[in-house]
């Protein structure tokens, strides 16, 4: 009798551990609502997410909650009184921070990806959006939330009052300098901060003071002092650099790559012309390395399973380039009848966007020569240049005697890329001659 008691306890506990492990799983993905959609709306972001409303953990997100972070901080245009965004999160053991954005016209997958290191957060995957075009300041209130219930852990209340300060911050900075400045300037303090466990004002003020500089970034005092500040907070915390390192990499990787693709529509015809024929090359020689260097996402992973069409043409973007949702809603003209509105104002506002961010995505074709076409007249220019010319190019396949041994050559990619860039070179430098 004893033993059959023993076994039906044992029993018992083992299946209270099962239930408890599967009610773990089933809780492990969670997706907040903004108080104030209508149902439809909520069932709208339900499809984007690909995600059924009882396969995840379901949360909403108010005004108030909002206002336990934001007050003192941001404005009360920019806190309001309603809340629309939306998220799904999904903490994870490896990777970094991903970041998936969808409508939210103020606030990037890069500001969020940084914003949450900040928090504490070092392994998650994010798609913050909602059903129409907002600022998405209320973005990082749920995501916390959410993460704090699909993890069953507690973020430090300190850590996330700092990473809404941060998030407010890289905002406002980014309507005068451009967005992607300011998380790159940002990104980067933080970067050394964290890295050198600075704490003294003066040098942290000496690191801001430094990265405004090489990035070409002219600041004023109020927002120096202000950086100085919220870096001095984030010096004064505990984070472990190494944990943070591959999200704080890969944001600044990626405003790099922007800031570098947007520098390309402000040069001269010519420069552009060349730069375009050095990529084609570039990219015709070099095209298994670049996909080797690229991350793959694991084909269950959140970011990848979103419904892309349900929400239309959106604003948005991911930290990761798997991941991006349709352009389209990118090259939108900014005097669009639907336009961006601050999601937690009561009263329906204009997003004010910045006219040095708003060129960036602009296609810039007046008299630019399509590689190729520009490859084609190069090759018939090569061909003219052979036959008239008294040097003789040594055969591809030419062998020579080396330590007794013949060897065959071969021409690889990269020499041919070589050859037509000095081509290149000296076409683009003759038709700088003609038109002076």
């Amino acid at each position: 009798m004893k033993k059959k008691l023993l076994k039906m306890t044992v029993a018992a506990f083992c299946l209270s551990c099962l239930v408890s492990i599967t009610a773990f799983a089933d809780s492990s993905k969670v997706v907040t609502l903004g108080a104030n959609l209508s149902q439809e709306q909520k069932d709208t972001m339900f499809k984007y997410f690909g995600v059924e409303k009882n396969a995840v953990e379901v949360i909403e997100v108010n005004n108030t909650e909002e206002r336990q972070y934001l007050e003192g901080i941001a404005s009360e245009d920019v806190i309001g009184t309603r809340t629309y965004s939306c998220a799904y999160i999904e903490p994870t053991t490896s990777g970094g921070i991903q970041v998936k954005t969808a409508n939210l016209t103020w606030v990037t997958s890069n500001m969020i990806a940084s914003t949450l290191t900040t928090a504490g957060v070092t392994n998650c995957n994010v798609v913050a959006a909602c059903p129409i075009e907002v600022s998405g300041t209320g973005a990082l209130t749920g995501i916390l939330k959410a993460y704090e219930k699909a993890s069953d852990g507690t973020l430090s209340e300190d850590k996330k009052q700092l990473a809404t300060d941060e998030l407010i911050q890289t905002g406002e900075l980014g309507d005068t300098i451009g967005k992607d400045k300011a998380i790159q300037l940002i990104n980067g303090v933080k970067m050394e901060v964290i890295k050198g466990e600075v704490t003294s004002p003066e040098e942290i003020q000496g690191i801001v003071e430094k990265a405004a500089s090489e990035a070409s970034v002219t600041l004023t005092g109020e927002q120096v002092a202000s950086l100085t500040a919220l870096m001095e907070k984030i010096g004064a915390q505990d984070y472990d650099y190494e944990s943070l390192k591959d999200t704080l990499d890969r944001v600044e990787n990626n405003v790099k790559d922007a800031l570098d693709n947007a520098s390309e529509e402000q040069k001269n015809f010519f420069s552009k012309l060349w730069d375009s024929i050095k990529n084609f090359f570039s990219n015709l020689f070099n095209k298994d390395e670049n996909n080797q260097e690229s991350e793959t996402l694991a084909p269950d992973n959140i970011l990848n399973n979103t419904n892309d069409s349900i929400l239309g043409d959106v604003v948005g973007d991911a930290t990761n380039d798997q991941a991006n949702p349709s352009t389209e809603g990118e090259n939108k003209e900014t005097n669009s009848e639907s336009e961006p509105v601050l999601e937690t104002n009561g009263e329906t506002q204009t997003e004010i966007i910045n006219p040095s961010e708003s060129t960036t995505n602009v296609e810039q074709t007046n008299g630019e020569i399509s590689p190729n076409e520009s490859t084609e007249n190069l090759v018939d220019s090569e061909n003219t240049k052979d036959q008239n010319s008294t040097e003789t190019a040594p055969d591809e396949n030419e062998t020579d005697s080396i330590n007794g041994t013949d060897q065959t050559e071969t021409t690889s990619g990269s020499d041919v890329a070589a050859k037509a860039e000095n081509l290149i070179d000296k076409f683009i430098n003759w038709l700088k001659g003609l038109f002076g």
